[in-house]
């Protein structure tokens, strides 16, 4: 189900996120930090893929009005890799055959702004340090490509959570 590297890296590991429903059910708190009620939590791989995926589709939703129909992540390294399917807006798809150039450029700025906007999530919710975040979408299969590029990899920033608790 995870890769065998995912796995080695997450295992025993702490990841800082911020409170949410899901965990306040889970009851796995185990310090309050000073930093605007962030939370340091243990988290299995799966756990924290979830965690990742819904502040994907989070800010999907903001931007494009619609969450992704399906979506995959994978931990590799210093690299997170998410592929997803994703409804095309309608108004789109209605451009697409009168005026490509002009829906390519949207695609294109749209992408802009979900960029800024995840890392933004990303870097506030589980403290990453994000180098870089690469975002492809082909308007013919519905399918966006992330990739979003960690200073680090995450036996290093596990390493670094578990020196601050």
């Amino acid at each position: 189900m995870y890769s065998e590297s995912s796995a080695r890296l997450f295992k025993g590991g702490r990841v800082t996120i911020a409170p949410s429903r899901f965990l306040r059910k889970r009851r796995k708190v185990l310090k309050k930090t000073p930093a605007k009620g962030v939370l340091q939590v243990s988290l299995a791989v799966g756990e924290f893929k979830q965690e990742l995926l819904k502040t994907y589709n989070a800010v999907n939703k903001e931007i494009f009005h619609g969450g992704v129909r399906q979506q995959n992540v994978e931990l590799e390294g210093n690299r997170i890799i998410i592929l997803s399917r994703n409804g095309r807006a309608p108004v789109l798809k209605t451009l697409d055959s009168r005026v490509p150039d002009i829906t390519g450029y949207l695609d294109y700025m749209l992408a802009q702004i979900f960029k800024e906007r995840i890392k933004e999530e990303l870097e506030k919710r589980f403290k990453l340090h994000i180098t870089a975040i690469f975002k492809d979408y082909d308007a013919a299969t519905e399918t966006s490509g992330t990739v979003i590029y960690l200073e680090h990899d995450f036996q290093s920033c596990l390493n670094e959570l578990s020196e601050l608790s």
